[in-house]
């Protein structure tokens, strides 16, 4: 019984690492999840494309705006003066998770102009508001110093063509992690 249990965990190893082996767009050399980007073009060819871009994963943020209004959206005020609301973002991964205006929680706003909701980019938000007037970084950073969460990622994706297919693979840092 020993011999039959060793037999089959033997198979199911050689299964899992086997299943990680991909072939080679345009031809039949094999490659592995967690290969460089260097060993890839060594075993496959030289790519139809490449393309690496830098991002950085940022900690929670939340970033404050001081957006002017008309007098006449504030009750009690002078018609002919103008009012500021304090308008707070907090972003989670680089995606909004919570907004306020003026201490009153909502899902969605237009108070920029061009509306942005949550689950928006910061980018999104930043080309509705602009720069925000001051942000807060996750546990006691300040604006402007560098955040301790904040995680740098290269992503370089090398294109093939094979068969009239386009092929890309992903690498992250350096190693394989995805083939579509």
């Amino acid at each position: 019984m020993r011999i039959a249990k060793l037999v089959l965990l033997l198979a199911a190893v050689g299964y899992s690492t086997n299943s990680l082996a991909l072939l080679c767009p345009g031809n039949f050399n094999q490659i592995n999840m967690g290969d460089t980007v260097e060993s890839v073009i060594a075993a496959c060819g030289k790519p139809a494309g490449q393309t690496s871009t830098e991002n950085t994963e940022e900690g929670p943020q939340e970033w404050n705006f001081y957006v002017q209004v008309a007098a006449a959206y504030v009750p009690n005020l002078n018609t002919t003066s103008q009012a500021t609301l304090k308008t707070t973002i907090a972003f989670d991964k680089g995606k909004v998770t919570n907004m306020s205006v003026n201490g009153v929680g909502v899902s969605n706003t237009a108070i920029c102009g061009p509306t942005i909701q949550v689950g928006d980019t910061m980018d999104s938000v930043k080309s509705a508001c602009g720069k925000p007037a001051f942000i807060n970084r996750g546990t006691g950073s300040q604006a402007g110093t560098e955040d301790p969460n904040s995680k740098n990622t290269k992503t370089t994706t090398l294109t093939y063509t094979s068969a009239g297919n386009q092929i890309s693979l992903i690498f992250e840092n350096g190693v394989l992690t995805d083939r579509k």
